[in-house]
């Protein structure tokens, strides 16, 4: 469970100014998967694939609005959620669109559209809420296009997200569910291989460098209007960069 769940006591966090009321009896739960897939290759480096999967949370920890506090101050608590399920599609594919002996451009995508058994009106806007689950994200795509040859490989790589709940609200009119605004995150990397065995790698994430806001939405809302809805922050503007070296202990 995250961090806060760990923490007995109320405490104050001065990065999102609002108060945390952990609660150490909270465990992790478990998750039940069961996946259908299909899969058209012409080589292992040239490949679509469709699947269907489906997946049960059980007591899963997640973030809710103390009801009794919203008139004094904002406290966020931790609590275990007894159950619920996803079920969705996904698409991937792979493909090779230029190689040598030396040399090898590729490119790979994937797109998983899901939503919570509970709440599927998620189709032109969020939807009521009150089903979907903390942490979940109806659209996910990923893609990638990587250059490699024999020392070295370059790769630019790119992850859409869309609007996802962070906490959960107690009353969707008084004060909805916090949500994280869908956004767009981007890592450019580069790797050099020193040996067969050793190899240094430079990232950049995230380069597009566009902030994510964080909104709540007053009376189930279609999409966001700042002068209707409670309030909005944005994630202040940072570029991390990774340098990462690693040996390889066998061949």
């Amino acid at each position: 469970p995250p961090l806060p769940s760990q923490v007995p006591l109320a405490y104050f966090d001065y990065y999102w100014v609002l108060y945390w009321q952990g609660d150490p009896s909270v465990g992790t739960g478990q998750s039940y998967n069961a996946d259908l897939r299909y899969e058209w290759a012409k080589d292992k480096d040239n490949l679509l694939a469709i699947g269907l999967f489906y997946k049960r949370l059980r007591n899963l920890p997640e973030i809710y609005l103390i009801p009794e506090s919203f008139a004094l101050v904002y406290t966020y608590s931790t609590r275990q959620r007894r159950w619920g399920e996803i079920a969705g599609i996904e698409i991937e594919s792979r493909k090779v669109w230029w190689e040598t002996e030396r040399a090898r451009f590729w490119s790979y995508a994937t797109i998983t559209i899901s939503e919570s058994g509970l709440e599927r009106s998620v189709w032109g806007k969020v939807g009521r809420l009150e089903g979907r689950l903390q942490g979940h994200a109806p659209i996910v795509g990923n893609a990638g296009v990587l250059y490699s040859r024999s020392r070295w490989e370059a790769g630019v790589f790119f992850n859409y997200t869309s609007t996802q709940i962070w906490a959960i609200g107690f009353h969707r009119d008084t004060f909805p569910h916090v949500l994280e605004e869908r956004r767009l995150m981007s890592e450019a990397q580069i790797s050099y291989r020193l040996g067969e065995r050793w190899e240094i790698r430079f990232a950049i994430w995230d380069f597009i460098n566009q902030p994510f806001r964080r909104t709540q939405r007053a009376g189930n809302a279609d999409s966001f209007r700042p002068g209707r809805d409670g309030e909005h922050s944005r994630e202040r503007w940072a570029y991390r960069t990774y340098l990462t070296i690693r040996y390889r202990i066998s061949m």
